[in-house]
């Protein structure tokens, strides 16, 4: 590689990260392996990171030494979170967002540390993972506008550059001297992951997806392998942290590493395994297999006990789940019933009280049940069944959306139903912002499967099991 010029950019970024060494060796030592690549600001307006990198443009320039120092903290955040690997699908843009809210909240209320002036936090948002925020965010419209609006005034107003047509080729110069490892023999021109910004506010301390060395979205094993060496050297940098008696630091950053091994937790297998519990796994020729001799195919069915046939799934409308995570649960639902030798799925949908679930697909048209029988038919049907055995799809619906209560679902099944001596299960589909009663614990057992990380820490419910399911695969 031909050795580059030293920019006063890039001796202004190293210049920075020494300083940041001499105050937080733990998160400056993450920054150490990156290489440092000047780009064009058509590029990289501020800064960012791909996991391996820290770009940055003239724009360091324009700032204080010490300004610059906390937006290199920042970016060592992404890389501790993992956020280079954890995007998805999701929008670049509002997930840089969300994940900068994350880290913002973590600096200012466990480090006790100031933000820089163009730092966007959230107190509602604290403690929750960047795709908690995201859920959150993307179904509020009003949110999503104030939090322009925010950026907006925080930024100074808008910013009109462009990534789409940054490919010049130049990309800035860099050093591969002792001090900064710059490799700027490669341009990523068409970084994945970098925010269509258009004329919204620019952030200062972007993440970008991780690359390889031909700046290509890294492939599955590389991100894998990327969060195997983050892990190994965030653990190492706790520790020095606290040697030298920075303990706040050091347990900070023990939590991000413990945030980053639960959300790789595999919910679906937790909960194939809790319905394989329920349910007795005994092949047995006296009863043929429902679920496949409507097809024409004779298979042996699994022997029962008294309680078997049927699961309950109980909806909380009540938190911002979208659609999309509904049709993911209700797939991976009704697959892993059929593979537990469930037949039948009824599903409850409450937040304050339970729904009527006639004609799901009206959406917010539905009764209310209260404890009066005011504006009631008699015709109403709180359960939404789906025979799965007779190849009926199951579909979740957004309904409801007012407060929450834990209870009414219980009750509907302890004292109203009827039907249900062959339920085995009930799992309840939850942020887990609420109360449970003990009183209402049915004869059946209960999962909590909840999608909000702050929920799964505060909800301590008095019966049942609790998992944390995320959707961060699809």
């Amino acid at each position: 590689m031909t050795k580059l010029e030293m920019t006063d950019a890039m001796k202004k970024v190293i210049k920075a990260r020494v300083l940041l060494m001499q105050e937080s060796q733990g998160i400056a030592s993450m920054l150490i392996g990156l290489d440092l690549v000047e780009v064009s600001a058509e590029k990289c307006p501020t800064m960012a990171t791909d996991g391996k990198r820290i770009f940055f443009s003239e724009w360091v320039l324009t700032i204080p030494i010490g300004e610059l120092k906390t937006v290199l903290f920042h970016e060592g955040c992404h890389v501790i979170w993992e956020h280079p690997i954890r995007r998805q699908e999701r929008d670049p843009y509002w997930f840089n967002i969300c994940c900068d809210i994350v880290i913002n909240n973590w600096i200012r209320y466990d480090l006790r540390m100031t933000l820089p002036s163009d730092g966007v936090w959230d107190w509602k948002h604290r403690n929750k993972t960047p795709e908690d925020v995201y859920r959150t965010i993307m179904s509020d419209q009003e949110e999503k506008q104030s939090l322009l609006d925010q950026l907006s005034d925080l930024t100074g107003g808008a910013n009109d550059s462009d990534e789409s047509d940054a490919n010049d080729g130049s990309g800035g110069e860099g050093d591969g001297s002792d001090e900064g490892k710059s490799d700027t023999s490669k341009i990523f021109s068409d970084a994945s992951g970098a925010p269509t910004r258009d004329e919204r506010p620019v952030l200062s301390g972007e993440v970008w997806d991780l690359q390889d060395d031909d700046g290509k979205k890294a492939s599955k094993d590389e991100a894998k392998e990327f969060a195997k060496v983050v892990r190994s050297t965030a653990s190492l940098n706790a520790t020095l942290e606290k040697a030298i008696g920075n303990s706040s630091m050091g347990d900070a950053m023990v939590s991000a590493i413990n945030a980053n091994l639960e959300s790789e937790v595999d919910w679906v297998e937790l909960l194939r395994n809790f319905l394989v519990s329920t349910v007795a796994d005994d092949p047995t020729w006296s009863r043929l297999n429902k679920r496949h001799q409507w097809r024409g195919i004779n298979l042996p069915s699994k022997q029962k006990s008294a309680h078997g046939g049927e699961v309950a799934y109980v909806m909380d409308t009540s938190g911002s789940i979208s659609q999309y995570e509904l049709d993911q649960f209700a797939t991976e639902g009704e697959a892993i019933a059929l593979d537990c030798g469930i037949d039948r799925i009824r599903v409850c949908y409450c937040d304050t009280d339970y729904h009527d679930t006639r004609n799901p697909e009206e959406g917010r048209t539905f009764v209310r049940k209260t404890g009066r029988s005011d504006g009631l038919t008699g015709d109403e049907e709180w359960w939404q069944i789906t025979e799965i055995a007779q190849g009926e799809e199951l579909n979740l619906y957004r309904i409801g959306g007012g407060g929450t209560s834990f209870d009414p679902p219980f009750n509907l099944f302890n004292d109203h139903t009827d039907d249900a001596q062959d339920c085995v299960a009930i799992i309840y589909f939850t942020d887990g912002y609420g109360r449970v009663s003990a009183e209402v614990e049915p004869d059946v057992p209960v999962l909590w499967a909840v999608y909000d990380e702050r929920g799964m820490r505060s909800f301590n419910p008095p019966f049942g099991e609790k998992v944390r399911i995320t959707f961060d695969n699809y």
